[in-house]
């Protein structure tokens, strides 16, 4: 075993795993607002006087997962 595979694999030992992101795509109705929410097949539209933060959290909640979450805007 060389010097540099004993380095990799003890620095491997030291950094924690990073865990994959779940990431959630937004679909803009308007400029300055989004009505629409995808991840993968799923999809959530938001209601009639939900808050964009209430609208996210639900969205976000749903997914199933303790992963972080990443949010894309599509336009």
């Amino acid at each position: 075993m060389t010097l540099a595979t004993r380095i990799a694999k003890l620095e491997a030992k030291l950094t924690p795993a990073i865990p994959a992101r779940t990431v959630v795509f937004l679909s803009w109705a308007t400029p300055n607002e989004f009505r629409r929410l995808q991840h993968g097949d799923r999809y959530w539209d938001r209601q009639d006087g939900e808050s964009e933060d209430d609208f996210k959290a639900r969205a976000i909640g749903d997914t199933g997962t303790d992963r972080p979450v990443t949010l894309l805007f599509a336009t």
